[in-house]
């Protein structure tokens, strides 16, 4: 009722065991504004307690078609499902086609899954919440999705603390990225990152950079604006034209810093302005230029110790692979199948 009618749902009392998905379709708006013990009006929503609302489910909210989403004030806790198919990945908010979420002064943590997960052309905006999926990614953005973070924390991600891929746009503004196991940043295939007054520190995987940003194959132009903050990889001219387009990031006054790999690397067809940012203490290098996207590039011991593994770095795993949850050091990928 309160997603047709469009009215707000005041949530006095936390949801401990939601009995199923909260599915919002056509053009359902369901907005949930947490009404916990604290400030007394809108203008103090920030001073309130959250209010839970936990589920085992393959995902808490799943919104299709035109619909929308608003949460306020809610700490959202998506469990693992008793009886979980590893290769089913799921997410605290699920989002397809054109569905819209707007979550403000949320927690929201995934122990399974990712906290957003959009795809087709939804969007996803984010003020000042917490993101933690210690086993996953906590924002997934595939295709030409759009991500919005103002203020936000993304910690201890179990793989990416953002991974966009297609032609997508993700903004990140005032926020810190801290601990992600394998990158805080990675942006692939066409998409576009813009990063502001933002700190990406903590990351674990020494072979893997902090922020990756990667496309096909090119050479390289250096310096095309006559500036030495703002550079392009220029795509070879034999190239197709469905190889010409170009993934983008822009670092405007970030803190890149104390990653066990290389601060920034970018792989192929890159776009790349830089401004006033900080890049140090980042054990693998700063920056790295591969003109190649299938360049592999290993500092110091890790060339002559890695041994071929599974990979993590994609947007999920394979087939259902995961982070083992007792293995801290280092942590280990058990696999979910033998493809």
């Amino acid at each position: 009722v309160a997603a047709d009618s469009h009215r707000p749902l005041h949530l006095l009392q936390g949801v401990t065991d939601l009995p199923g998905i909260i599915r919002l379709r056509q053009r359902q708006h369901l907005i949930i504004r947490g009404c916990g013990e604290g400030g007394g009006g809108e203008q103090e929503a920030s001073s309130r307690a959250k209010v839970l609302i936990s589920g085992r489910l393959h995902s808490l909210f799943l919104l299709n078609n035109h619909s929308q989403l608003t949460l306020q004030n809610i700490k959202l806790q998506h469990k693992t499902p008793p009886e979980e198919d590893c290769r089913q990945v799921g997410a605290a908010v699920n989002l397809r086609y054109k569905s819209q979420v707007r979550i403000q002064n949320c927690d929201i943590v995934s122990q399974s899954g990712f906290c957003c997960w959009a795809v087709q052309k939804a969007k996803i905006d984010l003020e000042n919440c917490m993101l933690l999926a210690p086993l996953r990614s906590a924002l997934v953005s595939f295709g030409q999705t759009q991500v919005v973070a103002t203020s936000c924390t993304i910690q201890g991600a179990g793989v990416h603390g953002i991974c966009a891929r297609g032609d997508c746009r993700i903004i990140v503004r005032d926020c810190s990225i801290t601990g992600s196991a394998v990158r805080a940043v990675y942006a692939y295939a066409n998409a576009s990152v813009v990063l502001e007054r933002t700190v990406v520190s903590g990351t674990i995987r020494s072979d893997m950079a902090a922020i990756e940003v990667a496309n096909h194959d090119s050479t390289t132009t250096h310096n095309e604006n006559g500036n030495d903050d703002s550079f392009k990889l220029s795509g070879r001219k034999d190239c197709a034209k469905s190889q010409e387009k170009w993934s983008s990031l822009v670092t405007n006054r970030c803190r890149v810093t104390d990653n066990a790999g290389t601060g920034v690397r970018l792989r192929g067809n890159i776009s790349w302005n830089e401004t006033g940012s900080i890049f140090e203490n980042n054990q693998g290098g700063n920056v790295q230029v591969l003109e190649n996207s299938d360049d592999v590039a290993l500092h110091g011991d890790a060339g002559s110790k890695m041994v071929p593994r599974r990979d993590s770095s994609g947007s999920s795993f394979r087939q259902g692979d995961r982070w083992c949850p007792t293995c801290k050091d280092p942590k280990q990928v058990i696999p979910g199948s033998r493809d």
